[in-house]
């Protein structure tokens, strides 16, 4: 598996740089390892999915131009440069939350180097990247939480009711009320 000067494989720089979900998955089919190693910062694509959606850092690129200006162009003038526009934040969230189902489920299907649930040097993990992005979508935020890949995610009280319905009733199990 190659890797670049900063230690990031293919799939780290395509989680980095926002591809779509299309792309991680075809890229995590071809070779599930990568999303358990870390770059030299002990990220994750997983860190690094989550860290792209939470600080803002998309823009779509199109064929008409192949420089890729920074977002702090885009803030700073305001203007979209030609050949690029930049996605609406609920369309970064809703490819966001296909990237981080697919790169969870590797990660816990095939353990490595990397847990979702661990640091890079910056004592970050994916969870604290969305902390400190702000992002508030609820199931991402569940996602990089539960230890299960499960896509069955309910809250405790909700589980615990349903599993309650699922135990047979017996004669012993009703109370019986006193006149």
């Amino acid at each position: 598996c190659g890797r670049d000067d900063k230690g990031r494989t293919p799939l780290h720089v395509a989680a980095a740089n926002g591809a779509s979900s299309e792309v991680i998955d075809a890229l995590v089919r071809a070779d599930p390892l990568p999303a358990t190693m870390g770059d030299d910062d002990d990220r994750s694509p997983l860190h690094l999915a989550v860290k792209y959606l939470a600080y803002d850092e998309y823009v779509i690129h199109t064929p008409q131009s192949t420089a890729k200006p920074s977002m702090f162009q885009f803030r700073r003038t305001g203007a979209e440069h030609p050949g690029f526009s930049i996605p609406s934040r609920d369309e970064v969230i809703e490819e966001t939350r296909t990237t981080v189902e697919i790169l969870k489920n590797t990660m816990m299907t095939y353990p490595g180097q990397v847990d979702f649930k661990d640091e890079d040097k910056t004592g970050f993990a994916p969870i604290d990247y969305a902390i400190d992005g702000s992002v508030m979508d609820r199931y991402i935020l569940r996602w990089l939480i539960r230890r299960s890949k499960s896509q069955n995610l309910c809250r405790r009280s909700t589980c615990q009711s349903q599993e309650s319905d699922r135990t047979p009733k017996t004669r012993n199990s009703f109370s019986r009320v006193k006149a």
